[in-house]
């Protein structure tokens, strides 16, 4: 994966499991996963 602007594919993902605390990249990463 790439990283979304400042945020690493990590913390994306992490993002995604603590409740899509990133609204801009969630809507990008839940399908890209």
């Amino acid at each position: 994966m790439v990283s979304y602007g400042h945020f690493t594919a990590m913390q994306v993902r992490n993002g995604r499991v603590r409740g899509l605390a990133f609204p801009p990249t969630s809507a990008i990463s839940t399908p890209c996963s």
